[in-house]
């Protein structure tokens, strides 16, 4: 981003996200090495800091009535470029994950949209069901947990939902 815009990727985006969308608590881990934001891992935002960016993204890249992101490049990064998985039911986008909704609600066949964070945060999309779900969590470097938020999304919300 240096280059294009001339800022680090955490001055620009307290200027044209965090700023806007009112989030002034937040923390931003360095590499050590390089003395630059951890772009990829980070980033720490409150679970209602987390929701607001579901809500931009929910918005097409609108925060009260301003466009913070260009829609079609959110449209671009919240599809499929690539496939894999069990009978290619997982698809990635730019940063988001898309998932096969019958592998969280039963008989469902559509797309979910996902951002993953280390430690089990997330951010689900269901536009299907207009419905966007944030979890925060601690188990940082933990890829072997049965009962994540993917677990308490199918488990526990989506049946109170659909019932």
């Amino acid at each position: 981003i240096y280059t294009i815009s001339g800022m680090s990727i955490d001055t620009y985006a307290e200027k044209y996200l965090f700023r806007p969308m009112g989030i002034a608590s937040y923390e931003w881990t360095e590499f050590p090495e390089i003395n630059r934001p951890a772009a990829a891992s980070g980033l720490r935002l409150t679970s209602r800091d987390l929701m607001k960016f579901g809500i931009l993204f929910s918005q097409n890249g609108k925060w009260e009535n301003t466009q913070l992101v260009p829609e079609e490049y959110l449209q671009d990064a919240m599809k499929s470029h690539i496939t894999f998985g069990r009978n290619n039911n997982v698809g990635y986008g730019y940063q988001f994950w898309i998932l096969s909704a019958s592998t969280l609600v039963e008989g469902e066949n559509h797309s979910i949209v996902a951002a993953f964070g280390n430690g089990d945060q997330r951010i689900y999309f269901d536009k299907k069901h207009e419905l966007t779900v944030v979890f925060t969590a601690g188990n940082y470097n933990n890829w072997t947990i049965r009962k994540d938020s993917e677990s308490v999304l199918s488990d526990f919300i989506y049946p109170s939902l659909l019932d």
